[in-house]
């Protein structure tokens, strides 16, 4: 397949003079990346990708593939292949003749008309449900299949006319946790494999974090940041971004210096913590520490601890029992933290409510944010 590049140029999409669900987004989509945008309902995430599909006409700005400008470009003639939450599967149809029907009725299949034969259509048709997992298969209709099997079958139906783009509205939404997890891999290897440019739309963060080579995190229509897994967990631009995306911890301070690499934050108790790389944020600035529960070591008052980590003291909130951790809540003079410990068989792990504790974490643990309010 051909994989395409995507570019928004400052897009932005109004409902009326007050519903403004797209604001200035600007982003690049490599060709055969997987992207996904991700945010809570009423982000602007499904308004943008329906815009990259022609069903939405976007208010200013520009949407280029390949470096050409779609705003003329209908969308039977844009080349995309998309799968929607509903699967959008013809009932009365086999899963052969779904995807036949897409060949047939793509402007790629009305250029080659004359030139394909049944047997080329039925030989592409088995080779996209081999691809999906789903070889013998074709006699069957949708509602003899599961709904994992529904959504194989969707997204075979999209690649089979070979398209330059993919779009994924939220296909998982419908499945248990467990199907969710197993298409989420099946997915990701279809789409390394097959090589397609491929724009994914999920409120899930775990679903984000796994399957994706950049995320675009988005809120009230604005893009907060764009950037890849790791980066979005780890260095959170915004507090949106911390907030949204999994658990953290977030502590009120002051900057009392940064320079090489390394920024000291003052807490409300006069602690001072020490943090390593990250934004530079001069002295004075009021900021908010965010750090991640996993990323805490906790240990009881009384025992042997590291003194070269930063360092809080605590008294146990509340436990809770996870399986292979334990989810600790701890009260401090600098406010509530959470703590997210593996299990021990030592014991060394066994926190009760009113133990009084030792909140570690590295210098490289812990990200500077603007001390500013959610938006």
């Amino acid at each position: 397949m051909n994989a395409a590049s995507i570019r928004l140029n400052s897009v932005s999409k109004s409902f009326g003079p007050d519903v403004h669900a797209v604001q200035d987004v600007s982003l690049t989509i490599e060709p055969g990346s997987l992207v996904t945008l991700l945010g809570p309902s009423g982000s602007g995430k499904t308004t943008i990708l329906r815009s990259i599909a022609g069903f939405e006409d976007i208010s200013s700005g520009e949407i280029l593939i390949d470096g050409e400008s779609i705003a003329a470009t209908p969308t039977h003639r844009r080349q995309l292949g998309m799968v929607a939450q509903d699967y959008a599967l013809f009932p009365h149809m086999t899963v052969r003749d779904n995807l036949a029907f897409g060949i047939r009725s793509s402007r790629r299949a009305r250029r080659e008309r004359s030139r394909l034969s049944s047997g080329q259509v039925a030989e592409r048709v088995d080779r996209m449900l081999a691809l999906v997992g789903l070889d013998g298969f074709q006699a069957r209709r949708p509602q003899q299949l599961s709904g994992g099997q529904k959504q194989r079958v969707a997204l075979a139906r999209a690649l089979v006319t070979d398209p330059r783009v993919l779009l994924l509205d939220e296909p998982f939404a419908a499945l248990d946790k467990h199907l969710r997890e197993q298409l989420q891999i099946e997915v990701r290897r279809i789409q390394q494999e097959v090589g397609i440019t491929t724009v994914f739309v999920t409120h899930d963060q775990g679903e984000a974090l796994s399957m994706s080579d950049h995320v675009a995190v988005l809120n009230r229509g604005r893009l907060e940041q764009y950037a890849t897994p790791l980066e979005i967990y780890d260095e959170p631009a915004t507090r949106f971004v911390a907030e949204f995306v999994g658990r953290i911890n977030l502590l009120d301070g002051v900057v009392a210096s940064g320079n090489a690499g390394r920024t000291d934050v003052v807490l409300a108790d006069g602690s001072r913590i020490a943090l390593e790389g990250g934004r530079e944020t001069p002295a004075g600035e009021r900021v908010q520490l965010s750090v991640r529960p996993e990323r805490i070591r906790l240990t009881h008052a009384s025992e042997r601890h590291d003194d070269g980590l930063n360092t809080i003291m605590g008294v146990v909130k509340t436990v809770v029992y996870l399986g292979d951790r334990i989810d600790v809540t701890m009260n401090t003079i600098v406010g509530e933290i959470a703590a997210n410990v593996p299990r021990d068989r030592s014991g060394d792990t066994e926190f009760a409510d009113g133990d009084h504790v030792r909140i570690q974490f590295a210098y490289g643990a812990g990200t500077v944010l603007p001390d500013l309010l959610p938006s």
